[in-house]
């Protein structure tokens, strides 16, 4: 029987990272963001590993980390 990967919609990449499913369609934008498996009329689904592998790339210094729960300062 034939395995098929995890795949994930806006609303799973929202839950990995933390975020609201609004800020995950921007993560979706970021141009290092893995290209969508397939686009359904439900939106665009990922391979989950690929969505995983992005959110722990390290971000560059002085960005807040995806899903971080600080506040930025007012």
């Amino acid at each position: 029987m034939a395995r098929f990967p995890k795949l994930a919609g806006l609303a799973e990449v929202a839950s990995l990272a933390g975020v609201s499913r609004q800020r995950a369609g921007q993560l979706a934008a970021h141009p290092d963001f893995p290209e969508p498996v397939q686009r359904l009329a439900m939106g665009p689904v990922w391979r989950e590993a690929d969505v995983v592998k992005f959110l722990a790339t390290p971000r560059k210094p002085g960005r807040r980390p995806i899903g971080a729960d600080a506040k930025p300062a007012a």
